[in-house]
């Protein structure tokens, strides 16, 4: 997310005021990368689902028109222990206007609010 007027709270936590959050979003990476992460610890414990690129509607919706939610990575020596770098371009609608979103526990159905520009 990016927020243009914040501020920090005491103890460090982000306080975002009405109307400041311009851009909602997700990066991905490579299923080379996906792959050879997954394959060290912790995340190769996990018996969580995976979901891949293909089959991640998120994914095929930041991928359209000549998008790419894609971070290119590169690693910082010659293992993962190393460390990686990566990199991506982000442009931001700065007039955009999101509401807050938050996922109601306390309904039977999912409620997601991002309601963009007060359309509903």
């Amino acid at each position: 997310m990016v927020h243009t007027d914040w501020s920090q709270s005491l103890n460090g936590t982000l306080i975002a005021h009405s109307g400041s959050l311009k851009h909602i979003g997700q990066m991905f990476f490579d299923e080379e990368w996906n792959d050879k992460i997954l394959e060290e610890e912790p995340y190769s414990l996990t018996e969580a689902p995976r979901t891949r690129n293909d089959e991640d509607d998120d994914f095929r919706r930041a991928s359209i028109d000549r998008s790419s939610a894609i971070v290119e990575v590169e690693m910082l020596g010659d293992s993962l222990d190393e460390g990686l770098i990566g990199f991506i371009t982000i442009g931001i609608d700065m007039t955009a206007d999101y509401s807050e979103n938050y996922y109601d526990s306390s309904s039977e159905a999912e409620s997601y609010s991002n309601v963009v520009d007060g359309d509903m």
